[in-house]
């Protein structure tokens, strides 16, 4: 779900929080059944998979923390 969600971003990578949202926008019951708590999981499991990459936010970028990019090759 969060390949999708940043693989459907027009840029390519996206916040944590934007991950969230796309995920919910799609998938309602995430927002609605399984609350905050699916979001931890969500962030530790796109800590530890190789294929997403954290990389810095650019000078046209503002906000906190990177953006999550997936890399199929990895």
């Amino acid at each position: 779900l969060m390949e999708y969600a940043i693989k459907g971003s027009s840029r390519g990578k996206l916040s944590l929080q934007d991950i969230y949202l796309a995920v919910e926008e799609r998938y309602p019951i995430f927002k609605t059944s399984f609350g905050q708590n699916w979001r931890n999981s969500a962030r530790h499991d796109i800590s530890m998979d190789p294929r997403f990459k954290n990389v810095p936010r650019g000078p046209e970028e503002p906000g906190k923390g990177g953006l999550w990019m997936f890399d199929e090759n990895a």
